[in-house]
């Protein structure tokens, strides 16, 4: 579950930029920073709180809360590679 509510893009890349140091959406960074190989060990975790979000979010009338599918996307992956 997300620790904070970002009210937009900047303040979310300012509190990543705490964990990933010099992070950017730049293509550039992204591709240079091994970033899939930084991240993996807390994936198991990223998909736990991506589908707790979800049924939080299914609860709720809103449309302005946070968003995320990456049990979505591992899952279609996982699915492929069998």
């Amino acid at each position: 579950m997300p620790k904070r509510f970002y009210k937009n893009q900047d303040e979310a890349i300012k509190d990543l930029q705490k964990h990933l140091a010099g992070y950017s959406k730049e293509n550039k960074w992204l591709s240079c920073a091994r970033l899939y190989a930084k991240l993996k060990p807390q994936l198991e975790s990223a998909i736990d709180n991506s589908i707790r979000l979800e049924k939080t979010n299914n609860k709720q009338a809103s449309e302005d809360c946070t968003h995320c599918n990456v049990h979505k996307l591992f899952n279609e992956i996982r699915r492929m590679r069998q």
